[in-house]
């Protein structure tokens, strides 16, 4: 978690551990190293971007890990389509 959304937001103190990093773009690259598995949860743009990311470094084979979309009640539907249509699924 970036320390400015730490500061901004109120971080759940109860987990085993977290990383703080300065900005969203150390996050992702920490998110892309530490992390064994990526799910998209119903989101926003922030989500879309991260789980992008994910899929594009899996794509040219320099991430072996899961990327996953939970589609809860069709949410990513249409990100499925668009995925198919251009042959990343």
């Amino acid at each position: 978690m970036p320390q400015f959304l730490k500061d901004r937001e109120i971080a759940y103190e109860r987990l085993t551990s977290m990383t703080i990093v300065e900005t969203m773009a150390e996050r992702k690259t920490a998110m892309l190293e530490q992390d064994e598995l990526f799910i998209a949860l119903p989101g926003g743009l922030g989500i879309l971007e991260e789980i992008s990311e994910a899929i594009a470094a899996a794509r040219v084979g320099k991430l072996n890990k899961p990327c996953v979309f939970f589609n809860l009640n069709g949410y990513y539907d249409a990100m499925k389509a668009m995925l198919d249509t251009i042959g990343c699924s």
